[in-house]
């Protein structure tokens, strides 16, 4: 492992770095950003769960009440979010076959967990008649292929 302040490498399960003296955030801040996308993911799904109506409308009109401009928002978002998990399933193999330095990787994760930040944040915004089931599908996957890819 390295230290993210000045660049050393240290033990793995140093609190501290010997060199500069800065706290050692690595594998818990991983963590912590892994429960806190969880926990916005749930958020996500509370507000665009498909909540039968009185009017007991098919899943077709639900789906054909999403704007197109919203469905589409929603879209580039995930797509987004899928492009930032891509590249994390890729650093970690590469990780696994030893092409990627520590140092590197914790890069990777954390321009990633600024990115995924952002990206969540965006799509939080929508409310619950804004997704489509297919949106809610893809979001679930995706969230499943970031919890395999944060087990490097």
């Amino acid at each position: 492992m390295f230290c993210q302040n000045c660049g050393k490498e240290i033990a793995d399960d140093a609190a501290f770095c010997p060199v500069c003296g800065k706290q050692i955030k690595g594998k818990k801040s991983r963590k912590k950003f892994l429960i806190g996308g969880i926990i916005i993911f749930v958020i996500i799904i509370a507000f665009c769960a498909v909540i039968p109506d009185e009017s007991e409308d098919s899943d077709f009109q639900k789906t054909s009440k999403v704007s197109t401009a919203t469905s589409r928002k929603i879209d580039k978002e995930l797509d987004t979010l899928e492009s930032i998990i891509s590249n994390l399933e890729e650093t970690s193999a590469k990780s696994k076959l030893g092409k990627v330095s520590d140092m590197e990787v914790f890069k990777v994760w954390k321009k990633a967990e600024k990115d995924m930040e952002k990206t969540l944040e965006n799509i939080s915004h929508f409310s619950d008649d804004d997704c489509t089931s297919e949106q809610m599908e893809r979001m679930v996957k995706l969230m499943q292929r970031l919890d395999a890819a944060s087990h490097w």
